[in-house]
């Protein structure tokens, strides 16, 4: 699978992330709207324990928390507070202008599309977003068409970030993605037909830098 690194650091409530790209072997697909196909790029984030000690962990968000759980359960214990109270209720609406980088062109909203296949739990793609809310940092993106990163899973409800563009693609801010999460929910959420479950969603929303960001259930 492909990857790129980042590297991360715990501070009080918040994660501090800088990306690289890199490439790893074997490769995992996903379809966007119109069954675009999207090769899912793997994060490794280099976690910060201290000032002498990193451990590298590829995966999502919520596998840097589980390995910062490990080595600093207090810490971790504070962000997940942080994360339990210091955020909107679920299914309140996405502030793109509170954003950082909405006038240089590369993040205005611009189609959306729902009803992809495989659908998310709408509670867990909220957890998704406070946590990567809690990320500092410049998430980075390889060259596309068709690059996604799996930012944020658990409970089978994914978050994917995909670079659409022929170059390696930089963001200011992992908001930017939560807040494309964001927006997909509050477009696109629905019941199943049997209401056995909560709400559910998929969808993708794209942004005018040639990026965008697709909610779906995927196996975590």
């Amino acid at each position: 699978m492909n990857f790129f690194k980042a590297s991360l650091s715990a501070l009080m409530g918040l994660l501090l992330v800088a990306a690289d790209p890199n490439v790893s072997t074997g490769v995992q697909t996903i379809q966007g709207y119109n069954n675009m196909t999207y090769t899912v790029v793997d994060m490794v984030f280099n976690l910060k324990i201290n000032e002498t000690f990193t451990v590298p962990v590829q995966g999502t968000i919520q596998d840097a928390f589980k390995q910062l759980s490990k080595y600093d359960p207090a810490q971790a214990a504070a962000i997940k507070e942080t994360i339990d109270s210091g955020f909107p209720a679920d299914g309140a609406p996405a502030s793109f202008l509170s954003s950082a980088a909405q006038d240089d062109g590369c993040c205005t909203p611009t189609n959306y599309f729902c009803d992809l296949s495989d659908v998310a739990d709408c509670r867990d793609i909220a957890e998704g977003i406070k946590y990567l809310k809690t990320v500092t940092g410049t998430p980075v993106n390889n060259p596309g068409p068709g690059t996604c990163n799996r930012v944020s899973c658990s409970y089978d409800s994914a978050i994917y970030w995909c670079n659409d563009n022929p170059t390696t693609y930089v963001l200011d801010n992992f908001t930017l993605i939560a807040d494309g999460a964001q927006q997909i929910m509050n477009d696109c959420t629905f019941q199943e037909v049997n209401n056995v479950c909560d709400d559910v969603l998929n969808g993708q929303q794209f942004f005018s830098g040639g990026w965008n960001v697709i909610v779906k259930g995927d196996s975590c």
